[in-house]
């Protein structure tokens, strides 16, 4: 296991001055780890998004032969091996985030400490050590919370909407482009929102 202390990010003592600084200086030393964490995940979504499909397959060759055949035996095999590989690739994921998130989240506490070492002495003296190590711990646990929701649920939700795309345009293309253009309306008008709350919060601190 890599030490946190002699990680790259614990030499930085800036403070990142927007998100997608903050991300590129935590993920930066881990970029392999997180690309095979990401590439798993997404096998695993693509594995169980197929099942249903082996599902309905199986169901429609036994309505139209009344008899299980060699054909409902392999897909009957397709879908315990999708099953399988769903699992597999969930868990073998899990492993991988979990060998490198720990050191990715503290690298933040530490950047914190380092950035504030370099503070003037006029900045300890008109803030309470209580209220800056609140402020370092808040802000750890926020980034943890922030790295659980983005791994375990929106990357997950927006694999599958790719996967429901790409079903959808063996339907008809239309249908497809319909929902694409509704994806991107919906996280066009979320993005937008965030903004703003950001701005709201940012005005009353």
């Amino acid at each position: 296991m890599q030490n946190i202390h002699n990680s790259p990010n614990a030499d930085e003592s800036s403070i990142p001055r927007n998100t997608l600084q903050l991300v590129k200086r935590m993920v930066s030393p881990y970029k392999g780890k997180t690309a095979l964490f990401f590439i798993l995940t997404a096998l695993g979504i693509l594995a169980w998004t197929a099942s249903p499909l082996m599902v309905s397959n199986i169901v429609n060759e036994l309505s139209a032969v009344h008899h299980v055949d060699e054909y409902v035996w392999w897909l009957v095999i397709i879908f315990t091996v999708l099953r399988v590989l769903d699992e597999v690739f969930w868990r073998v994921a899990e492993f991988v985030m979990r060998s490198f998130k720990p050191q990715m989240v503290e690298s933040v506490r530490l950047n914190l400490f380092a950035a504030t070492n370099k503070k003037p002495y006029s900045f300890f003296v008109n803030s309470s050590s209580g209220r800056i190590g609140h402020w370092i711990n808040q802000t750890v646990e926020t980034t943890n919370t922030l790295v659980d929701i983005t791994i375990w649920t929106v990357w997950g939700r927006v694999i599958g909407l790719i996967i429901s795309a790409l079903f959808l345009l063996t339907v008809h293309w239309s249908v497809a482009l319909l929902f694409a253009v509704w994806l991107i309306t919906l996280f066009s008008f979320n993005i937008k929102r965030g903004k703003r709350f950001g701005h709201l919060v940012a005005s009353q601190s």
